[in-house]
């Protein structure tokens, strides 16, 4: 018994130092996954959760991944873990990560747009291929082609400095944000298409979550995308 608990101990210091340091290290990114554990689950269909917190993107010397099991998924779980923290957590459009930005002063919290462009990805799969010419003029692929052009501006970026890949982004980035930030509101103040379709819910997910997605425009060590996301690279 006292060996297990001095091992527990150990484990526990190592766990604290890790998330300390994470939390040191420039722009962390958090998300969660569900899990079931059968014996700590209230009943065969509740689900559990793993949460995974990662030491910046652009941070490659030394990364740091923390796996953190916890029964629930409300926000007093990344409260708690970043309450200390200063700085911008990079995550995804979770409502409980939103909290974390209005609760603690000192955290900004910035949105992947990987989740931005997930309706439009999957109204365009819908959509019928024997008429690609259609396809092309519709909404979604719009959107899809305007969001992949500056991914692909910003993806030559990633070899510069934090300085360097903020004050282009600022000049070559910028502009085409503003520009589709107002083409999407166009859509929707001119009801080019139903609001609870596919492409409608992808339009009033841009605007809602405006302000988080900008926030790489600010900052040179965001990640304005994610090629797949933060559990599944750690292998959850």
């Amino acid at each position: 018994m006292l060996i297990i608990q001095g091992a527990w101990f150990d484990v526990y210091k190592y766990y604290k130092s890790m998330s300390g340091t994470t939390c040191k290290r420039n722009r962390p990114t958090m998300a969660e996954t569900p899990t079931q554990v059968i014996a700590d689950s209230d009943h065969h269909n509740s689900k559990c959760y793993m949460w995974v917190h990662r030491s910046g993107e652009f941070y490659t010397r030394r990364p740091i991944v923390i796996y953190e099991y916890q029964k629930g998924r409300n926000h007093q779980k990344p409260l708690d873990f970043y309450k200390d923290y200063k700085g911008i957590l990079v995550t995804d459009s979770l409502q409980q990560y939103h909290l974390v930005d209005k609760k603690l002063a000192d955290v900004t919290n910035a949105n992947c747009w990987a989740h931005a462009r997930r309706d439009f990805a999957d109204a365009v799969k819908a959509a019928d291929k024997k008429d690609p010419s259609s396809v092309r003029q519709s909404a979604a692929y719009q959107a899809l082609q305007k969001i992949a052009e500056f991914y692909n501006a910003d993806t030559g970026l990633k070899g510069l400095s934090s300085k360097e890949r903020l004050q282009k982004r600022q000049e070559l980035i910028k502009p085409m944000v503003e520009e589709f930030f107002a083409w999407v509101k166009q859509q929707v103040s001119d009801c080019t298409v139903p609001p609870k379709s596919k492409t409608g819910q992808g339009l009033n997910f841009v605007i809602n979550q405006e302000k988080y997605l900008r926030v790489f425009l600010e900052d040179g060590d965001i990640p304005q995308y994610c090629k797949r996301s933060l559990c599944q690279r750690n292998g959850i």
